[in-house]
């Protein structure tokens, strides 16, 4: 709260004991206003002196009970600036549902939990104060679009282009297809955090002169709506939409960012003209709602069963917060075991929803929605704090914990600091970190590698241990893995899953041995998680693999379960080799020089490869796997001179091959890429997309490395 004003509260209960606790609770943050009836609390808040900013209200009160305050405050209009919240011993559906329908924000049950009113009353009061400063600023907003163009952009205004569109659509003139397409930046405000206005205005400039450009010579309307939010009304051209995509990403690799920071699409297909300009809009919003994190698909079209869906994504973001409130949200804890005794080193915190009257729902049907709301934020925070009060209770009552680990999603990185909120919580519940082990998946560090490992580093410093999960699900950048620090792998079986297919068995089985290699090299811990046949747990243990997740050893069970399990001493291995003490940071580079990339790995998992090497403008082969050769058509034996004159024939055609290497060791993120037209011997042409990674530099020698994709035929 600002230290610079003390927000007021008034407190409504014809209870003299509750007035008093109340006060004592929130006296310390609050000035505090007291009334024993409904009559005096009105009389309060009329006062104009008295500026209440919030108000506690009792609902069975004599003379005047909550529910004639609330009444007569709505008639009053007082509710519009001094938000309610009710405090009652009643739980009833009906008479909770009365207050909220009568304008109230929150309910808190008698008797009270200080620490829950005082959150409570700080995030209403906080959350009052932010409308109304959004307010403001939308007013000031409105009084901008009232302007014919913006300055900044050189693109209509919010009102003029809609006024644009409208008249474009009564004038009869539009013969053909159009689309109305909405556009926002994913995370634009990061991207002023991180790179400064400036960049950002930068950005918004380009992404306008894209727009003017490529829709000039068609009859086609632009507009800059405020914020980071665009809007086109052109002749339907998906094509358009894809330049201009190809564009900003091409402009974000100067940052060494990509798609994150990309633009998303929503479009609503205008077939005919019933609708206005507004609403069409409103329609591309709506399209919107599935893009953010889909690092895939960036374009999406309007449906109408969206608006039930979304209808029905915010009945079940109600029931969530509903659940949450009543504790029906409970975590359930999968072991993890040592392979080679069938011993318990750890488990997994899964949440679990076990609804009023639906019983135990899957997290399949509301994750995916609360990752798209931003909602997870607030389940899995509530997840982490039930964990840390379970390992206090579990040690008050004399037993010694095993690491549990919790996940932590890309969207929990967003909202705040992830390490401030750890370290608050081992305070909070006195534990030690190596009792809290922190899941991050591999998806979200390819998604926004800066942020994610600058936050592994604090979680890391702060004396926690970092999982990194699903490793294997996603590709895995060079780049990335380049720099990343994590204490433990947990490779994904889904993804190297052995079955009845030879050849994609002994694939399998060629990749986890040589990452087992990797990870024994760096004397990195290693976890299998997936695991549910016999067969699966020799082949891994032939491979040197100890650890592993899965329904062959245990099922995610309920706490009580688990505690009974690991009561059982000679089930439970607390001295884990190499588990207890802090593990060496998993670096790449450490291991570049070293033989642990064999050809198996490099030919299955990276596909066409090479490394150079750059002294002053000459580049030469170090090395290349077998993909390598089908790509430049060489078969059968293949020389030092065949290999020598691919290179050669690259650089002395194309001078955009030698600027991706240049581009790649200057660069932040260290890496670049870009197509290149490759002439062979015979006199055909192949068009190459190639991908460089700058490893490092030595005596004026630069060491690189590069996939190579055919697009030819793409």
């Amino acid at each position: 709260m600002s230290k610079e004003k003390k927000y007021s509260v008034l407190v409504v209960d014809d209870s003299e004991i509750n007035r008093e606790i109340l006060t004592s609770i929130l006296s310390a943050d609050f000035k505090v206003y007291e009334a024993a009836d409904g009559v005096k609390a009105l009389e309060v808040m009329r006062d104009s002196k008295k500026k209440v900013d919030l108000c506690l209200l009792d609902i069975m009160m004599p003379r005047m009970d909550g529910y004639e305050v609330l009444s007569v405050m709505n008639k009053e209009h007082i509710i519009d600036y001094i938000p309610v919240i009710v405090i009652s011993g009643e739980q009833e559906a009906e008479k909770v549902e009365k207050t909220y329908d009568l304008g109230a924000l929150d309910y808190i049950l008698k008797p009270f939990e200080p620490r829950i009113v005082r959150r409570r009353v700080l995030a209403t009061v906080m959350l009052f104060e932010k409308q109304k400063e959004l307010s403001y600023k939308l007013k000031v907003q409105m009084e901008e679009n009232s302007r014919k163009v913006d300055e900044k952009t050189g693109l209509l205004s919010y009102a003029s282009f809609f006024f644009a569109c409208d008249a474009l659509i009564e004038s009869g003139k539009i013969e053909e297809d159009y689309f109305m397409v909405a556009i926002d930046i994913e995370h634009f405000r990061l991207f002023n955090d991180w790179f400064g206005r400036e960049e950002g205005d930068i950005y918004l400039q380009e992404l306008a002169d894209c727009l003017k450009e490529y829709s000039a010579g068609t009859r086609s309307i632009c507009g800059y709506l405020g914020g980071d939010n665009f809007a086109l009304f052109a002749p339907y051209d998906l094509s358009l939409i894809d330049r201009i995509q190809e564009r900003i990403i091409d402009m974000l690799e100067n940052y060494g960012q990509s798609i994150g920071f990309g633009p998303m699409y929503g479009i609503f297909e205008v077939r005919d003209s019933i609708y206005d300009a507004q609403l069409m809009y409103d329609n591309a919003v709506t399209a919107m709602a599935d893009i953010p994190g889909n690092y895939h698909n960036r374009i999406a079209i309007y449906d109408p069963n969206l608006l039930k869906k979304t209808g029905d994504e915010l009945i079940l973001l109600s029931d969530v917060q509903r659940g949450m409130d009543a504790k029906e949200f409970r975590f359930f804890l999968q072991p993890k075991v040592n392979m080679l005794n069938g011993k318990i080193v750890g488990a997994e915190a899964l949440v679990r929803w076990a609804h009023r009257s639906k019983g135990l729902v899957s997290p399949g049907i509301f994750l995916p929605v609360l990752e798209d709301n931003g909602f997870i934020t607030n389940l899995d925070r509530y997840i982490w704090e039930e964990v840390c009060r379970w390992l206090r209770s579990w040690i008050d009552r004399g037993r010694d914990p095993l690491p549990i680990s919790v996940n932590v999603s890309q969207i929990d990185i967003f909202a705040g600091d992830v390490s401030e909120y750890f370290e608050h919580l081992i305070k909070k519940y006195e534990l030690s970190p190596d009792m809290l082990d922190i899941e991050i998946t591999e998806s979200a560090y390819a998604k926004e590698y800066s942020l994610i490992n600058k936050t592994v580093d604090k979680l890391r410093k702060a004396g926690f241990k970092v999982l990194l999960d699903d490793f294997g699900s996603a590709y895995s950048s060079l780049n990335m893995l380049r720099n990343i620090k994590v204490d433990v792998l947990k490779l994904d079986m889904k993804f190297l899953d052995t079955n009845e297919d030879r050849e994609n068995n002994e694939k399998g089985i060629s990749i986890i041995d040589s990452i087992v290699g990797m990870s024994n090299q760096l004397g990195l811990p290693m976890i299998v998680e997936g695991v549910e046949r016999l067969d699966q747990v020799e082949m891994l243990t032939k491979l040197g693999c100890v650890y592993a997740q899965g329904f062959y050893y245990y099922k995610p069970m309920p706490v009580k379960k688990f505690e009974d399990l690991i009561r059982d001493d000679s089930k439970v291995e607390h001295e884990v080799e190499g588990k207890i003490e802090r593990y060496k940071p998993l670096h790449v580079m450490e291991f570049l020089r070293t033989n642990l990339f064999t050809d198996s790995m490099i030919n299955e998992v990276l596909g066409p490869f090479a490394f150079y090497e750059q002294k002053g403008e000459r580049i030469s082969i170090v090395r290349v796997n077998e993909q390598y050769y089908r790509v430049f058509n060489m078969l059968g034996e293949v020389t030092e001179d065949e290999i020598v004159s691919s290179v050669n024939r690259l650089q002395n055609d194309n001078s955009d091959f030698i600027e991706l290497f240049n581009n790649a060791s200057s660069a932040k993120n260290k890496s670049s890429s870009g197509c290149v037209q490759y002439n062979s011997p015979k006199g055909t042409a192949k068009k190459l997309y190639f991908r460089v990674f700058f490893l490092h530099e030595r005596e004026g020698r630069k060491l690189f490395c590069s996939t190579i994709w055919d697009i030819t035929d793409l």
